[in-house]
Parts: structure tokens; sequence; C-alpha cells
């Protein structure tokens, strides 16, 4: 991928299997997400996350000096959300599942807005994966219906990407995603280059179809966030590569968490705190005295989903000594 600098190389030592690689950036709003992931992560999995930093600030916000403080892994990268003058949040992510520097057999990528209640279950899910397998983690929204395929058909001619193969033979997760080391280099130029396709793509047709580009049209999502999901999607296609699904991931789109008492399946290993609920808004706390101001005022949320959340944001505050707001 000529628009990144390549991977840098890593001194050799003992691997780990799976590290745990979040893609954030050098912001307030982004800082405290990333310090309650790595602290929801360290307790849940026993490992300090990998956290990839992008901006081109010298200086760190509050949040990840603090991180580091604490035994926490950060990594500096340079920002590449914008492309042809464009801002586009999933590049950075790209950027991130290239770069990152590990000698972990595989990455689990993953995003600042998840707590981590246990480990997942990665040895079941590498159980079922070789070298050419990309985990996705099931959302139930990113895949052909009769209400976009007229839409999903269009852009697969533009793209240049087998409709009936899509339509056929769906992968419908989101993060995170093991991705075995091998792959990073060329998945990751894949799935640039298709993102940048398919957002073409899409503005070239009539923007109104962004309200149905995923079949979840209630749920708005902005359109480059689903063009890099798309676009991932294309390039384990394009390049022949295996997907996994897992089930590891729980959506704030939900309000229940753990289900009835005799239900066969542990409840979730992670939390993904993406939309706006009642219970908790994540786009309300810019910075962490927001969102600390919040915590100390709240109610106890009705939700089992935000009760988890609330509980991890005050065992967070606890861990790095934060201040009353």
């Amino acid at each position: 991928m000529t628009r990144l600098p390549a991977a840098p190389s890593a001194a050799p030592r003992s691997p780990p299997d799976v590290d745990i690689v979040v893609s954030a950036e050098n912001t307030a709003y982004l800082g405290w997400q990333s310090a309650l992931c790595h602290y929801s992560c360290v307790q849940a999995t026993g490992r300090a996350p990998l956290i990839v930093v992008h901006g081109d600030e010298p200086e760190l916000v509050e949040e990840y000096r603090q991180i580091a403080e604490a035994g926490g892994r950060i990594q500096r990268a340079p920002n590449h959300r914008i492309y042809r003058g464009v801002t586009f949040a999933p590049f950075n992510t790209i950027a991130t599942a290239q770069l990152a520097e590990t000698d972990a057999g595989h990455i689990l990528l993953a995003e600042p807005d998840m707590v981590f209640l246990r480990h997942p279950p990665v040895a079941e899910a590498l159980a079922e994966m070789d070298a050419d397998s990309v985990s996705f983690d099931r959302i139930g929204y990113l895949h052909v219906s009769e209400e976009n395929r007229q839409r999903m058909h269009e852009v697969c001619r533009r793209v240049g990407t087998d409709f009936a193969g899509l339509q056929s033979h769906p992968i419908d997760g989101g993060v995170p995603h093991l991705i075995p080391t091998g792959q990073r280099a060329a998945l990751c130029a894949a799935w640039f280059d298709l993102t940048v396709a398919i957002a073409e793509a899409v503005t070239a047709l009539d923007r109104r179809w962004w309200d149905r580009f995923s079949r979840r049209s209630l749920m708005t999502q902005p359109r480059n966030w689903i063009s890099g999901m798309w676009g991932l999607v294309f390039a384990v296609r394009q390049l022949s590569l295996n997907p996994v699904m897992t089930e590891w991931c729980a959506s704030n789109a939900r309000q229940g968490l753990f289900g009835p008492a005799d239900h066969p399946k542990p409840g979730p290993a992670i939390i993904h705190y993406c939309y706006s609920q009642p219970g908790f808004d994540k786009r309300k706390h810019r910075d962490r005295r927001s969102l600390l101001a919040w915590a100390r005022a709240a109610e106890p949320p009705a939700d089992e989903l935000s009760a988890a959340i609330l509980a991890q944001l005050n065992g967070a505050a606890d861990f790095y000594n934060w201040p009353p707001p």
C-alpha cells in the first residue's frame, strides 16, 4: 500500500499467539475511551493491549500518558485519516492494522470504544483458522437484502467485485478482527483501495441510498465507517481469504447483556458502546471530566449493558487515580 509507510520490523523474541491492538487518535475524546479500554483489557486478560495513537501533535493527551505510566503500551503513528482532502476515519484503523509493532502470530484489531468483560476465546477461533483466514464478529446487518440488493449490485459493478459471491456467501461481521501477521500487508493494501473505491462509487450514486446501504437503516452509521466495513469484506473476497465468524461482542444497540440464567452461552466477552443510548452515550462526553461528572451524577442504569459500562468506568477511575471533576 503505497500511501502508508511499511510496518517497522521488531527485534526477534518469543511472540504471543495474539496481540490485542487498539486503533486510536490523539484526542481527549478517544483518550478516555482508550484508557477505559486499556483498564478493562488488563483486568480481563491480564495483558495490556497495544494502543496505536494516530496524530501529528508533538505531545500526547493526558490519558495516553496515564496509560503508559500504568504500564500500558503506546505506539505513536502519523494521522492517515485525510485523503484527497476528505476526512476519512477508517484509514487510521487500516493503518493501525498494518503498522502495529508486534511479533505476535495474529493481531486482534479492536476499537477504543470497547470494554473487555472476559478474555475472548481466541483459541477456539484460531482452531478454525489457517494462515489465510480473517475473523469477523457477527453483527447482523452487513449483507445483501431485498432492501439493498439493487444498490449493492451497482456498487459491486463499479468496484469490480463479484456480487453473486457476496450474496451467496455473506460475511456479516465487524470488529474485532483476528488477522494473521503474514496477511497484514496485502490485506491492508486491498482494504484501503477497496474502501476508497466503495466510497467513490456510493458518492457517485444518489446520496439518499446511504440510508439503506446497510440493512439496519434505522440505526444510522456514518457513511465512511460503512465503506470501511464493506471494504474489508471486499478485500477478503478479492484475496480469496477465509472468513471465520465469532460471537464475542455485544453492541449497545441491545439493552440486555447476559440473558436468562439458564442460557447455554456465556455473556459477551466485549461490549462495543458505539451507539447512542439513554443509559450511556459516549458522544456526550468529549473529555474525561465530562464523563466523570456524568458517572458521579448518574442514576443506576436500568439496562445491564450501561450498568456494566458504568462499573468499568468506576474501576478505571480508581485504577488511574482520576480526581473528581
